[in-house]
């Protein structure tokens, strides 16, 4: 999904978790501070700092989102996070904690930098979201092809025709058969459990979590953009009713 169209979806997320820490915390929002993991191009970062929390951002330098950065993100090693015990009120992350290798041993960290009457706070894409996204891949392999059989009609003879390029092509589409995985755990099937609610319940339980409330993020998406941005965030509310929503959000406590 490219990035336009992801970003009106994750202010909207990020809309929700706003109101849920307003509602959590007895504090103004200037004084609430938040630490945002995995925070990618730190858009979402930017927007509470310009409403007034005092946010910092971090984020593994490789990252997919690097060399599109909007704000002052603190580079870490995706493991140890670099600040002192008991220092934030909240810990927040979008769409990142099913990309940790060792979930355990990291949420230990977070527990770490959280203060005694912080939140932890997670938006996790739901068990919902990776079925619809197995399904709308073979759509979007369609889509992809119409565009391919079209580009061909304008590639010399020469090219399309040659043996190297259809052994290319055949590789290609073998290795298609199934979507990629999209976390650190399981395979595309197996991930529509590990995505679950009941999956994220398990596992914040048995660090010792304590969970204060689940909501939903109440939009619907998959993992392909098939019409790009011409659906609207109403039209994906609308549709999150029949299909379901596509992320879960976590609020924890020590």
């Amino acid at each position: 999904m490219k990035l336009i169209n992801i970003r009106s979806i994750r202010d909207y997320e990020l809309q929700c978790v706003i109101e849920i820490m307003s509602s959590f915390l007895n504090k103004d929002l200037t004084e609430i501070k938040v630490l945002e993991i995995g925070s990618g191009t730190g858009a979402q970062a930017k927007l509470l700092k310009d409403l007034g929390f005092k946010i910092t951002a971090i984020d593994i330098s490789d990252s997919n989102y690097s060399n599109n950065r909007v704000f002052d993100i603190v580079n870490y090693n995706g493991k140890d996070i670099p600040f002192p015990d008991e220092c934030f009120d909240v810990v927040f992350s979008s769409n990142v904690l099913e990309h940790i290798v060792d979930i355990e041993k990291f949420q230990f960290e977070m527990q770490r930098v959280l203060n005694k009457n912080g939140y932890a706070i997670h938006v996790l894409p739901s068990g919902s979201w990776r079925f619809w996204t197995n399904l709308s891949y073979y759509l979007a392999i369609v889509k992809r092809a119409a565009i391919s059989i079209f580009s061909k009609k304008k590639q010399s003879p020469g090219l399309s025709s040659s043996s190297d390029y259809k052994k290319r092509s055949k590789r290609r589409i073998f290795q298609r058969l199934l979507p990629a995985r999209h976390g650190e755990k399981g395979n595309v099937f197996s991930e529509i459990y590990h995505f679950s609610k009941w999956s994220w319940i398990r596992e914040f339980s048995n660090c010792n979590w304590k969970i204060v409330k689940i909501s939903k993020n109440h939009l619907f998406y998959t993992g392909h953009a098939l019409l790009g941005g011409m659906v609207t965030i109403k039209t994906r509310e609308v549709l999150s009713k029949f299909f379901g929503s596509s992320c879960n959000i976590f609020i924890l406590k020590k």
